[in-house]
């Protein structure tokens, strides 16, 4: 036989080996589909053989009747909600089990397609002004933070200033903005812009996983309520304009990810949506945009990963410096232009126009209430949202609530 018939004859038997194989995976995936086959242990199985019926029947009070977990803890003096799963451990086997006493912590995935349905159903009806304004300016703009969706600022009862964030706060908040802006809307073109901590968690804790957080709502609440408000906006605000430019800062300590998946999804169905609508979800740290002469960096102020330590409300040498060499790297710095440097994190409105030669600093308010923590380490605070026209000069039409 040649070489060549030989060589063709071993690649026909390893196509057909392959073949076989892919067949024997299929037949076994569709058998186990099916639950003919089990790959994990069940209680209607018999004891494997490498466990003594004395071993079976501790695991199964470890497993059903959590004797063996309470015994451990209360040995150790632990809350027993606080132990997840554990190690049994025998001179011949090591055994992990769970704990379904704690309190669950597990990972909930998201159903995405569900906070699509019927937004326009769930959108809240508003009074909407009937008469055009007159559009003299160049563009409007809307600004807002720290929505913090799913904070619980007064779990126990117990906050110095009770209150609460819930869905009904939320869009009734929302309703208050949209209103705002129709009242003071002056040109065809509208930037929103979200300087993050647009969500206050995930699992709990801040996308850092830095802290735990008391929450009012599950992973899945709280990305349909994000969904949610930002897609009302939408539907608030497209008659009205002809463009819609929403930038969304998704490096943030508290959103994080989280606050970069909630506006992916309202990109995607704005998308689909609207015809006069644009999406920026911006990942880095500081990004900006241009409009004519005016120049708007814009920055959360703390962001998921290297902060040790979030930029001031008050600006200061150290921050004005790192600010302006940014801005130099960017060739940004010129004659005649304006620079609105724009920021959230401190829950605090303070607009600085003097401080630096450079730039202006704005540091915008919350849109949510402060957290027990803050209350009790600083201060109630107060919350709301500033609305910006630029024409002639540039107008401010901050928004304060009076909760």
């Amino acid at each position: 036989m040649s070489r060549g018939k030989r060589k063709k004859r071993g690649n026909l038997a390893r196509a057909a080996a392959i073949k076989a194989a892919i067949k024997l995976f299929v037949k076994v995936c569709i058998l186990a589909v099916n639950k003919q086959y089990t790959f994990y242990m069940s209680e209607k199985r018999e004891i494997r053989k490498r466990l003594t019926a004395t071993e079976w029947e501790v695991v199964k009070k470890f497993r059903e009747e959590n004797e063996g977990v309470i015994q451990a803890v209360n040995e150790s003096g632990i809350d027993l909600k606080h132990v997840q799963d554990g190690w049994l451990k025998t001179p011949k086997h090591s055994l992990r089990f769970t704990n379904p006493l704690a309190e669950s912590k597990q990972k909930e995935e998201l159903d995405f397609d569900s906070v699509f349905r019927e937004i326009e159903k769930k959108a809240k009806k508003l009074k909407l002004p009937s008469k055009p304004k007159k559009e003299e300016n160049n563009f409007d703009r809307l600004v807002y933070t720290d929505t913090h969706i799913g904070m619980e600022p007064n779990k126990d009862g117990t906050a110095m200033y009770p209150t609460s964030w819930d869905k009904e706060d939320l869009h009734n908040t929302l309703n208050q903005m949209i209103r705002w802006v129709l009242k003071h809307r002056k040109s065809k073109v509208l930037y929103i812009d979200d300087l993050g901590d647009f969500m206050d968690g995930w699992n709990g804790y801040t996308t850092r996983g830095g802290h735990e957080l008391p929450q009012n709502m599950s992973n899945q609440e709280a990305f349909d309520q994000g969904v949610l408000f930002k897609t009302n906006l939408l539907l608030m605000m497209c008659p009205f304009y002809e463009k819609v430019i929403c930038n969304n800062v998704c490096n943030s300590n508290h959103g994080g990810d989280f606050d970069y998946v909630v506006n992916q999804a309202v990109k995607t169905a704005a998308e689909i949506m609207f015809e006069n609508v644009q999406v920026n979800n911006i990942t880095s740290i500081m990004d900006y945009y241009q409009e004519g002469d005016v120049i708007i960096p814009l920055m959360h102020g703390k962001d998921t990963k290297h902060s040790k330590r979030p930029m001031p409300a008050k600006l200061d040498a150290v921050n004005e410096e790192k600010i302006k060499n940014w801005l130099i790297e960017k060739d940004l710095i010129s004659p005649g232009k304006v620079i609105e440097v724009s920021k959230g994190d401190t829950h605090q409105h303070i607009f600085d126009y003097a401080t630096s030669q450079h730039f202006d600093y704005f540091c915008y308010p919350a849109l949510s209430p402060s957290s027990e923590y803050v209350q009790t380490n600083y201060k109630k605070g107060k919350r709301g949202f500033v609305f910006h026209s630029y024409g002639e000069c540039r107008e401010l039409y901050p928004y304060t609530f009076n909760d």
